[in-house]
């Protein structure tokens, strides 16, 4: 009776290493966004919902928390569920060179394009259009809001255009 070949588990276990690889990367890169409930109307007339986001700090593997808010008002928003997203630098003539993240879909606005949908820093609800911002909750809007995306940023590795991460979003928008 023959003997079967033998295997190269060199290679095996690479493709392995490679997956486990693979998952450390995603669960480090991985933003966490998690919808609220509570809606708050400022005393401009906007309605803002109340959030949380967590990502994994790379130095001592602990979640750090934020607070979020999401525009309302009709404004696009992205549907729960895990996204690839990249870093970039916005090109907008109102905010050049805004470190933000922008997550990939294909969720369409009123007007049947696919809207913008990023995370980016913002005080008031009124600078967010189907986006969502992290910082520390105050009345009205977040504090620290650009510090709070930088240490987003340095939990993810560090600021990178084009640097992949992921984005999970969990929660409906109430009312939809």
């Amino acid at each position: 009776m023959a003997t079967p070949p033998a295997r190269n588990n060199s290679a095996s276990s690479e493709k392995r290493k490679s997956y486990i690889e693979h998952g450390i990367n995603v669960v480090q890169r991985t933003i966490h966004y998690y919808r609220g409930f509570q809606k708050v109307i400022t005393e401009n007339k906007q309605t803002y919902l109340r959030g949380s986001m967590a990502v994994r700090d790379c130095e001592n593997n602990e979640y750090m928390w934020f607070d979020t808010i999401e525009r309302m008002d009709g404004a696009p928003w992205l549907r729960p569920g895990f996204y690839n997203a990249a870093m970039e630098n916005s090109v907008d003539a109102k905010n050049p060179g805004r470190q933000q993240i922008r997550p990939v879909h294909t969720q369409r606005n009123s007007e049947n394009r696919i809207c913008n949908f990023l995370i980016h820093p913002s005080a008031k609800p009124h600078f967010l259009t189907g986006c969502i911002a992290p910082g520390t909750e105050d009345v009205g809007g977040l504090l620290d809001s650009s510090d709070s995306l930088e240490l987003i940023f340095d939990c993810l590795g560090g600021f990178q255009p084009g640097k992949q991460v992921f984005l999970r979003v969990d929660g409906a928008m109430p009312g939809q």
